[in-house]
């Protein structure tokens, strides 16, 4: 009887539970697919994710992979239309952290990995957590090592205002830190490389007056020697130098190079290109190391006697041209280019004028280039007082010096005359004008030309040369099919 009891009892408590559950939500999932590409509709009040994922995969007849990384307790409410499969997936596992994968029949479910953050995001955020340590413990021990951090993170980013800044400030703000002498070293360094030769020397003059000791404290000193020099004190920057080769010898060969080269300006400056010169040819002795190139070259071209050959000066200011840049390269093109003109090398004067234009000293020839030119006679003027005969070999000249532009121009205005010209002479006037359009880059009227000689001759050996020119243009090009046609004869 009491066995009874308890299972109608059981027997009510069901039928309560059955009558008050609530009705379950119904997920609606449909898939069409339209040229290659599967679209889904899904409408899913409070459904499980894990169970819309598998009605969306099975619609589109695709097994599934990492099914279990997704919770079974995951409820999602979804209301799309015709949206794309790949898309509305990406979406739903989003929720979770998951993302899909695909390949041909399998969706397979990874969890989403964050990207890492790129060394730029990686500097922001540590000058941002550098930044808040220094303004809530300004004076920790470790603050010291904050601020060059610090600062160490604007010099690799390029940002050297913010970089000289905090350096200097790490100095003023922690003057016994051991991070100190390196930060005032590297304030210096970029300072003098900007050219700002003052405060450098003042900030080598820092690491000075702090005492400590080793190649920093050599480098400073020799630093401010360079920069009282720069500045034109030459005398005081002497003494320092010989000052520090008596108490601290050159530890190596580079030390000593910079050292001798140092001396080298002092000298100049003080008005003794001689000793100058001497002391450039002592710092060449086991090979010139490549950071001093640069100053080698400039004392070199000023160092030069006064009776030097003008093209050799011309050389000498040409090799610190291609070390050095900005308006130092300007200006050293200029002087190269005047004394190549003074040197009666005119063809060199269009040369470095076109090498300026191409390494960033602009127009800095330009003056000497059209001096050139009147010399040469491409001017509009001189090229009518000049014989055919002479032009066209001033127009060849600039052709074989790839002088392209300036090449082009001659022969046209040879052409544009109309001056009487036999066939051999035509000849050369027409493929010296292909030459320099190809050497211009301009192919077809290259050819244009060739074609247009080619109705003006009729000698078979001055045809044929027309036709092998144009073949080597062709060739050149990759046209290799009217590169054959025109050795054939055919243009």
């Amino acid at each position: 009887m009491k066995q009874l009891a308890c299972r109608w009892f059981a027997g009510c408590l069901a039928l309560a539970a059955l009558g008050f559950q609530q009705p379950a939500a119904t997920a609606l999932v449909s898939t069409v697919q339209r040229e290659g590409e599967w679209y889904c509709s899904i409408s899913a009040p409070r459904s499980p994710l894990g169970s819309l994922v598998e009605q969306l995969a099975g619609a589109m007849q695709m097994r599934i992979e990492g099914l279990e990384r997704i919770s079974p307790t995951a409820l999602v409410t979804v209301e799309l239309r015709e949206r794309p499969a790949a898309q509305a997936l990406d979406w739903l596992l989003g929720s979770c952290n998951l993302r899909a994968s695909w390949r041909t029949g399998v969706v397979a479910i990874r969890e989403l990995v964050p990207a890492s953050p790129t060394p730029d995001e990686l500097r922001d955020l540590a000058l941002s957590a550098y930044s808040s340590a220094l303004r809530s413990f300004p004076d920790a021990e470790s603050g010291a090592a904050a601020a060059f951090a610090k600062a160490s993170i604007f010099e690799r980013r390029g940002d050297l205002s913010q970089a000289i800044s905090g350096f200097e400030s790490l100095a003023r703000a922690f003057p016994h830190a051991d991070q100190a002498s390196e930060a005032l070293i590297r304030a210096a360094r970029m300072l003098f490389a900007a050219g700002d030769y003052e405060n450098a020397g003042n900030r080598y003059a820092d690491l000075v007056r702090l005492g400590s000791k080793g190649p920093l404290e050599l480098e400073a000193r020799l630093g401010f020697a360079e920069c009282l020099a720069r500045q034109g004190d030459f005398r005081t920057a002497l003494r320092l130098v010989v000052a520090l080769d008596l108490s601290s010898p050159a530890a190596d060969r580079a030390e000593l190079h910079r050292r001798l080269l140092v001396r080298a300006r002092c000298v100049l400056g003080d008005g003794n290109p001689e000793g100058a010169r001497k002391l450039l040819a002592e710092s060449q002795n086991g090979g010139l190391e490549p950071a001093l190139e640069e100053q080698f070259y400039e004392l070199s071209a000023r160092a030069l006697p006064a009776d030097a050959p003008p093209m050799q000066a011309a050389r000498a200011w040409m090799e610190y041209a291609r070390r050095c840049s900005g308006e130092a390269r300007s200006a050293a093109v200029r002087e190269a280019a005047r004394l190549t003109r003074i040197s009666g090398d005119e063809l060199g004067a269009l040369w470095i004028d076109r090498w300026a234009q191409l390494n960033g000293a602009g127009d800095a020839a330009h003056a000497h280039a059209r001096a050139a030119r009147e010399a040469m006679g491409l001017d509009d003027l001189s090229l009518e007082t000049d014989p055919a005969e002479d032009r066209l070999a001033r127009a060849e000249r600039l052709a074989r010096a790839r002088l392209w532009a300036e090449g082009h121009s001659a022969f046209r205005a040879l052409r544009e005359q109309s001056l009487p010209l036999d066939e051999p002479a035509l000849t050369r006037m027409y493929l010296g004008l292909a030459r320099c359009l190809h050497g211009l880059e301009r192919i077809d009227d290259a050819i244009g030309m060739l074609r247009e000689g080619l109705e003006l001759v009729a000698a078979p050996e001055q045809r044929r040369e027309f036709y092998v020119c144009a073949a080597a243009i062709f060739e050149d090009c990759g046209r290799i099919d009217d590169a054959i046609d025109a050795y054939r004869g055919r243009l």
